[in-house]
């Protein structure tokens, strides 16, 4: 097994096909899939299954995605050592995140990098459930991840606090514009609400602070898509919690915004295995820490 053959591994994986990752590699597309196959050949096991015009990792491939991210990382780190630069000539940092850290302040913090690192590729992965951080990162599937974990920081893992994010009350253009700002919670019972599953970190944050005060919302909606919490609120279906960036974007769309009383914080972190950090990875999490410390975490500049 070669580096080449994890790079090219890899580029089906996260392509979701030959041939785009074919095109993504400027490669002929029947010279990448001769590689897939002999990598397959030389582990004794498929590694995709085939289907329709696409391809669904196998349970091994899923084994190897993070020995071959590994892999290449020291790659990376070898050449940063011989070329004697501070090694961010060239590169990919993979970093996994929840979709609302994703908006902020992880975008902020990408353009900062790459301002500072142009060279590097930053390959950004949507985290679906916020379960499975901690292992995806010790496991090294990912160098580094943004979410809000109940994760403590030990040996095999660190775990920075960043900053927070406050949960705001959106409403339907017709419903609450005499409402005060910010709005006693005592004053949601009955209201119709779309909500996120119950296997969420953030429903089961505003359901204990619901509970204190007894109020009881009515369930109008469940849906998993975060990104749709919005346009149902606009048609009607009911009103949504939604962290401060979706607030300024629904409140720009004339619904109504109110914070909470009491107010809802949800703590962000990185997470990233104590040792190994690649050297785009680790001028990432400095960059980071250093945004932490000079107060730009202020949930108020969430944009």
């Amino acid at each position: 097994m070669d580096l080449r053959q994890l790079e090219y591994f890899l580029a089906v994986a996260e392509h979701g096909g030959v041939t785009r990752a074919a095109r993504a590699l400027h490669l002929a597309q029947p010279s990448l899939s001769d590689v897939v196959r002999g990598l397959e050949r030389e582990l004794g096991t498929p590694l995709f299954h085939r289907v329709g015009g696409g391809v669904v990792l196998t349970a091994a491939g899923e084994a190897l995605l993070g020995p071959a991210r590994r892999a290449l990382r020291d790659r990376a780190a070898a050449r940063a050592v011989l070329d004697d630069l501070v090694g961010l000539s060239s590169g990919r940092l993979d970093i996994l995140a929840w979709s609302v850290v994703s908006t902020y302040p992880l975008a902020e913090l990408v353009a900062a990098f790459r301002r500072r690192h142009p060279q590097i590729t930053v390959h950004i992965t949507d985290l679906r459930d916020e379960d499975d951080v901690g292992a995806l990162v010790r496991d090294g599937h990912y160098e580094i991840a943004f979410a809000y974990p109940a994760v403590p920081d030990g040996r095999d893992l660190r775990v920075h606090r960043l900053g927070t994010h406050e949960i705001h009350l959106v409403l339907p253009a017709d419903v609450g514009a005499d409402w005060p700002d910010p709005v006693p919670v005592g004053l949601l019972a009955d209201l119709p609400m779309i909500s996120v599953p119950q296997n969420s970190t953030m429903r089961g944050c505003i359901e204990r602070v619901l509970a204190v005060a007894n109020a009881r919302t009515r369930e109008a909606a469940v849906t998993e898509h975060r990104d749709a919490l919005i346009p149902l609120v606009l048609a009607g279906v009911g009103a949504a919690f939604v962290s401060s960036a979706r607030a300024r974007r629904a409140a720009a769309l004339g619904l109504h915004v109110r914070r909470l009383d009491p107010p809802i914080h949800r703590t962000y972190r990185l997470l990233h295995r104590p040792d190994g950090l690649s050297p785009a990875g680790r001028a990432f999490v400095d960059l980071a820490l250093e945004w932490a410390r000079s107060g730009d975490a202020d949930p108020r500049q969430e944009a």
